[in-house]
């Protein structure tokens, strides 16, 4: 969500839009002639880059990117000092909408160096690498990040069930595990195979019992009950 003193800034552009809309978004209408260029043409056509620009109380309107009514913001805050990406669809083209999901009113597909961050109506899981990956990165074992002493199943147990997340056990030939339910039917498992001061073996699979991640948590059971926390916190359910 775009901070308060953002958000204004960003209607500031918004009502600029809705004066330039309408002469672009309707040059198609029911009835008109059958060589109309295809909508994704026409939208790349008329798309438009709108620059800040200064406004008289200082809070000058926010860079944009407009595609068929709708506004890509693009601008760092001088708060978190983050590069934020921020999408608006007020004055979204009624053509874009979708009409099999009116829950998802624009279908929607964005990607980060190629690998997809969100997918309108996409697994949650399967569809959010980067914010798994992110969760999941190693953390290693060097001298600011020492090993754990207290990873064992108990001590996990304990932790989860402290920080109210939901969980089950299960067990075979390979040990105790730690079964965690998913969003589309996907599991987690997680294990310690060794002594406390190795950490967790982790793996999630899909509903057909194929793995699609895997990977070692060098962290004690509160950290990792932490880390299985903040994953099902950060996915849609």
């Amino acid at each position: 969500m775009l901070a308060t003193s953002l958000m204004l800034r960003a209607r500031k552009l918004l009502a600029t839009v809705r004066t330039t809309l309408t002469p672009l978004t309707t040059r198609r209408r029911p009835g008109s002639p059958v060589n109309a260029e295809p909508l994704h043409r026409e939208l790349n056509r008329t798309a438009r880059f709108w620059p800040a620009e200064e406004a008289p109380d200082g809070d000058d309107t926010l860079p944009a990117l407009e595609y068929g009514g709708l506004l890509c913001f693009v601008y760092r805050d001088p708060e978190t000092e983050e590069v934020q990406v921020s999408i608006d669809l007020d004055t979204v083209d009624p053509r874009l909408v979708s009409r099999d999901a009116p829950g998802e009113p624009v279908p929607m597909h964005i990607t980060i160096q190629g690998e997809t961050v969100f997918r309108t109506n996409a697994d949650p899981v399967a569809a959010a690498p980067h914010q798994m990956l992110r969760l999941f990165d190693p953390t290693p074992t060097d001298s600011d990040h020492p090993q754990p002493a207290d990873a064992n199943h108990d001590n996990l147990v304990t932790a989860l069930t402290a920080l109210g997340t939901p969980h089950r056990q299960t067990g075979d030939s390979g040990g105790q595990y730690v079964v965690v339910d998913l969003p589309g039917s996907h599991v987690m498992h997680v294990h310690n195979p060794m002594d406390e001061a190795y950490g967790f073996d982790w793996d999630i699979v899909d509903g057909s019992a194929q793995q699609i991640l895997t990977g070692t948590w060098w962290l004690g059971s509160a950290g990792t009950a932490h880390r299985i926390h903040s994953l099902l916190s950060a996915l849609p359910r």
